[in-house]
């Protein structure tokens, strides 16, 4: 209740902010008094049992004139025509009321539309069945549930727990992008005991003028492998043309993540041309698999500047989902490129990778790889701890500040060798101690 009809209509506001009142949660907001020369009062009702979609973010539209209700009708519908997420964001309808000097006011209360900045607001839903295809039809019907529109899925994956275990798909989306409608998801799928090639090769004619949501696959019983494309149906992509796709094959999955990097620029792929980017094991677990598909026929946002963020551990893939929707809200929408998952390390242990284009660095993160190296010369490095050490590397000795002579390890030496992308890490230096060798590294 307020003396003006604006205060009222902010003070109901905040009241619902601070019940912790989330966005899709308020059911109705009504106006009215105890007669014409009474205060402003707003009423609003709420469901906790409704599906929150973040802090509440509410504005209105205000009508407070002498005119006939007929337009103050009017103008309503033009401003819930006009309103955010086609509409979807007005709560209740418009609500009127009588006022003093001969006036009327009729409110309506809409969301804001969110900025699209930061990946704020990422959720998901995961499926899992006995079959691939019904997993696969299951979490495209949860996303219809959640009420995602097409634009605001992010990524649909493929995963396992192994090859003998249920079909899984996770999909993560974000309800503030935009929207375009009837989400309306279709897939291509290839289940079959062919080589990975094969797979990558049918997908990439399925993609062809497609609006390509992910593309994703696993590991499968019976030898078999299995490959999903997912898209919007009824949408042409008429630059998505002669897709092409890499593949790497490494011991360990962040090596692998590079390597996959390492492929794709010398494919000479840029920033907007991926399609997708899809991790996976083999059938034992043992050996990181990463394929990427692109169209270079599509429109460039420059140089490719890719990274990643990494899990590794035996957590519940729940967690590993919230892992990325904490990763991706780092990043801007622009940037985020890919998240995926799979089994690993003899089918013990399991990972996540985000993929996202680096915005925040200098040109040298758009640099061809550096294939030939050396770690000579001086090093400024910061250990876990925030300690700070400069080491004057010589072949495979580094003196290090306060620490004395270092020896460089074999298994840090062997990141001299092959191609790096934006620097070097994991360098181990270690020396003896009496019996015990004290090692640091810079991972």
């Amino acid at each position: 209740r307020s003396g003006s009809w604006n205060g009222a209509a902010r003070e109901v506001i905040a009241k619902l902010a601070e019940l912790g009142v989330e966005d899709g949660q308020v059911v109705s907001i009504d106006a009215h008094n105890s007669g014409k020369q009474g205060d402003a009062i707003f009423s609003a009702h709420y469901s906790r049992a409704l599906e929150g979609r973040g802090p509440l973010r509410l504005s209105f539209q205000a009508q407070n004139s002498s005119a006939t209700w007929k337009s103050m009708y009017d103008a309503a519908a033009f401003t819930m025509a006009r309103a955010p997420k086609k509409g979807a964001g007005i709560v209740g309808s418009a609500t009127s009321s009588c006022n003093s000097g001969g006036r009327s006011v009729t409110y309506t209360f809409m969301q804001k539309p969110r900025p699209i900045a930061m990946m704020e607001n990422v959720r998901y839903v995961e499926s899992r069945k006995d079959t691939w295809n019904g997993a696969a039809d299951d979490v495209i019907r949860q996303l219809e549930l959640a009420g995602v529109q097409r634009g605001q899925v992010l990524q649909i994956d493929a995963h396992n727990n192994g090859p003998s275990e249920r079909s899984i798909f996770s999909a993560h989306y974000c309800l503030d992008l935009a929207g375009r409608g009837e989400l309306g998801i279709k897939y291509a799928a290839t289940n079959s005991a062919d080589q990975w090639g094969w797979h990558y090769e049918e997908a990439d004619r399925a993609c062809e003028n497609k609006s390509v949501i992910s593309i994703t696959g696993s590991c499968n019983a019976g030898g078999r492998n299995v490959y999903f494309v997912f898209y919007y149906d009824g949408e042409q992509e008429e630059d998505v043309k002669d897709v092409q796709h890499v593949e790497v094959f490494h011991d360990n999955w962040s090596v692998a993540a590079q390597l996959i990097i390492t492929e794709l620029f010398k494919a000479g792929v840029q920033f907007g041309q991926i399609l997708g980017i899809d991790a996976k094991c083999a059938a034992d677990g043992r050996q990181a698999c990463f394929s990427a598909h692109y169209s270079k026929k599509k429109n460039a946002g420059g140089k490719l500047a890719l990274r990643y963020k990494y899990a590794q551990s035996s957590q519940s893939w729940a967690g590993f989902y919230t892992w990325g929707i904490a990763e991706m809200a780092k990043i801007k929408t622009s940037q985020f490129i890919a998240f995926t998952a799979s089994i690993a390390e003899g089918l013990s242990t399991s990972v996540a990778f985000v993929f996202f284009q680096d915005i925040k660095a200098g040109d040298y993160m758009g640099d061809a790889p550096i294939t030939e190296w050396s770690l000579d010369g001086l090093w400024q490095i910061q250990n876990t701890l925030g300690h700070s050490y400069f080491a004057d590397v010589s072949g495979s000795d580094a003196e290090l500040t306060n620490a004395g002579r270092w020896h460089v390890t074999d298994a840090g030496w062997r990141w001299k060798q092959g191609d790096v992308i934006g620097g070097w890490f994991g360098i181990q230096f270690e020396k003896d101690v009496g019996v015990a060798k004290a090692r640091f590294s810079t991972a």
